[in-house]
């Protein structure tokens, strides 16, 4: 939501899919470091990769220190000069001062949005369940394919951990795609095209495990990569933004912190 509210829109598709793009970069961090230790024994097994987290949160801390506040939310509050200061910085000219005719309009806008915002009354969650939902989650492939490929297809641990590994490698290279994609072809066109990928590689790989065979099993996890492949063309960044672009200005804000607690 702050990216959506702080970045050009002709930007906001790329930026965002790049959010997802360094989401998974840390999940290929989190799942190597914990199979290059999957080798030792000890206490630092566990507590390793358990303390190591540590450093990522500390960096994310020290990053939003100088962020400002959104002008969004500072018009909100009644602080417009400090907002028509943040829009002139967002120009990414230094001479752009708050009189600008572009922050002028820019400040007008969100001026206009927030009177219409607030002539529907108090806000009531119950306008968050007036649209549709649907939801497809590839996180149980993240977090358990090694379990999946040593029982379901019968793999040995050391070639089911190195497959795990590599599955999100996968994901990570496949989560590229979206920013060469997102503003050429539009969200809605890469969303239905993930979608029936993930329902081809679901009905291939729940054939080919039912024949029981090894080389089926094999093709089956094939298709897993693709299906990583698929995830992370359209439904790994798309849904982390487009609510707060279809939906009205008076719920984006609770809308995209509902959102990101069902997803996560």
């Amino acid at each position: 939501m702050y990216q959506s509210e702080m970045c050009k829109p002709q930007n906001r598709g790329i930026l965002l899919c790049m959010q997802g793009t360094i989401t998974i970069v840390g999940l290929c961090i989190a799942y190597w470091l914990d199979f290059g230790l999957s080798f030792v024994s000890g206490p630092v097994q566990w507590r390793f990769p358990i303390s190591f987290q540590a450093f990522f949160a500390i960096a994310l801390v020290l990053q939003t220190l100088p962020l400002p506040e959104t002008p969004r939310y500072l018009i909100e509050k009644g602080r417009v000069t400090e907002a028509s200061q943040i829009l002139a910085r967002l120009e990414m000219d230094v001479e752009t001062a708050i009189d600008d005719d572009e922050v002028v309009f820019q400040r007008r806008q969100i001026e206009t949005s927030l009177e219409l915002e607030s002539a529907g009354g108090p806000f009531r969650y119950s306008e968050l369940l007036k649209g549709g939902r649907f939801r497809i989650s590839g996180g149980f492939i993240n977090y358990y394919a090694p379990v999946v490929y040593a029982n379901t297809m019968n793999l040995s641990r050391n070639l089911s951990l190195i497959l795990g590994g590599c599955t999100s490698l996968t994901y990570l290279a496949a989560s590229f795609i979206p920013l060469w994609t997102v503003e050429k072809y539009g969200r809605r066109a890469l969303l239905m095209f993930s979608a029936a990928g993930l329902c081809l590689c679901f009905s291939m790989v729940s054939i080919l495990l039912s024949i029981g065979t090894r080389s089926t099993a094999y093709a089956a996890t094939a298709f897993v990569f693709i299906f990583q492949i698929f995830l992370g063309v359209g439904w790994l960044p798309i849904p982390w933004f487009y609510p707060s672009e279809v939906t009205t200005t008076r719920i984006r804000s609770r809308g995209q912190a509902v959102g990101g607690f069902v997803n996560w």
